[in-house]
This record gives structure tokens, C-alpha cells and sequence, in this order.
């Protein structure tokens, strides 16, 4: 009975936590949360979602708050490589499914590393945020993460 209650309060809470920072975030930096089993942290993003922002990514950035990220948004699912040849930031890269389920991560990519970062499964968007974010906040696959552009963010809230 008590764990019922507990999850149907996660819900309610994530759901109006969500729907706040959608109605509240300013165009162009909307607020993207991320459920774990040790809380619902909250980043501030630019996102990408067409293909020259998207080559483009972090590209010129010379640093990112703790709380900030960058999303990229595709139009179909996919396994893309990723690139931090450019980058000039160490990173965290969250790949995320239609559901806004992690499906995969990769943690701490070498700034201006040249090697391609390949996730182990298919993916609808990506979030890059700082090296460390992933260890510091116990993110781990299977985590939601909750965006207004990631399709079925409303329908993978907690239960």
C-alpha cells in the first residue's frame, strides 16, 4: 500500500514538474529533467535538431554550467557516431530512446578526441552534458528523461 501511494506521488509530482517547466522555460533553452533512482535533476538545453546544428553540436563552447546540455533530436531513430574532434569540453553523452528511456551512455569523452563514439543501441535523441554529470547524478540506462520534443516523454512518467 505504501509503495503504491509513494509511486503515485512520483507520478503526480514528475508529471506537474514537467508540465511547469514546459510552460515556464523561455524559446530556445526548454528545461529537460531526468528521473533516477536518487532524485529528478533538471537541465537547461539548447537543442539541435536540424542537421547543420547538429554537425555543428558544442562546436565553439568553451564551457557549460552544471545544469546545462546540449539535445539533439533526430527524425527517426538511428546510431550516429558522435564527434568531440571539435569539442573542447569533456563530456557525458545520454542516448535516448522514442520513450525518453536512456538506452545507452558514454562517459567522459575526451575533448577534441578523435575517435567516433558509437552507441550500443538505437536512438532517438541524444543529451550531451559535462564529464562527471553521469557519475555525479547515478544516471544509469533504463532513467527517463522527460523534453517536450522527445515524442513520448508524457507517456514514459513513472508508474
Amino acid at each position: 500500500m505504501c509503495m503504491t501511494l509513494n509511486m503515485r506521488w512520483w507520478k503526480i509530482a514528475s508529471t506537474l514538474w514537467l508540465l511547469l517547466l514546459t510552460l515556464c522555460s523561455p524559446a530556445g533553452t526548454p528545461d529537460l529533467l531526468i528521473h533516477t533512482h536518487t532524485g529528478v535533476y533538471s537541465f537547461k538545453v539548447a537543442t539541435a535538431t536540424s542537421e547543420d546544428t547538429q554537425l555543428t553540436g558544442l562546436h565553439g563552447w568553451k564551457s557549460l554550467a552544471a545544469d546545462e546540455g546540449m539535445l539533439f533530436i533526430f527524425q527517426k531513430m538511428t546510431q550516429r557516431p558522435f564527434w568531440m574532434k571539435h569539442i573542447s569540453i569533456p563530456l557525458d553523452i545520454l542516448f535516448i530512446d522514442s520513450s525518453g528511456r536512456i538506452v545507452d551512455i558514454i562517459q567522459h569523452a575526451k575533448a577534441g578526441g578523435e575517435t567516433p563514439l558509437v552507441a550500443g543501441s538505437p536512438f532517438l535523441a541524444a543529451l550531451e552534458v559535462n564529464s562527471g554529470t553521469v557519475a555525479r547524478m547515478a544516471i544509469r540506462r533504463g532513467d527517463h528523461v522527460y523534453h517536450p520534443l522527445i515524442q513520448s516523454s508524457a507517456d514514459a512518467l513513472p508508474r
